[in-house]
């Protein structure tokens, strides 16, 4: 089966309407709870697609992958007090 051509860039912006968004990275953060705990998880340099006039900025399915399994564990596929758990979608130990 061949893939699909993907779209060439700049990409229309949903909200100020210019064709100005282009693959980036964006800064991500979030608190999260893992062993009763509230931990602040920041990643650097997540993948997303950013308009270079307005600012909006989205993430894609690369982004999100790298945001659902940080450094080897899941926001959403961990049990938050199970340690040693494997990460629900790569498989990696979390401690």
């Amino acid at each position: 089966m061949t893939q699909a051509p993907t779209r060439r860039f700049p990409w229309r912006c949903g909200d100020c309407g210019k064709h100005s968004v282009l693959p980036s990275t964006i800064p991500w953060s979030s608190n999260m709870l893992r062993n009763g705990r509230h931990h602040k998880v920041e990643l650097g340099a997540v993948p997303a697609h950013v308009c270079s006039e307005c600012g909006r900025a989205s993430v894609g399915e690369e982004g999100a992958d790298v945001i659902e399994c940080p450094d080897g564990w899941s926001k959403s596929n961990v049990p938050h007090n199970a340690p040693n758990a494997n990460c629900g979608d790569c498989g990696k130990e979390t401690e």
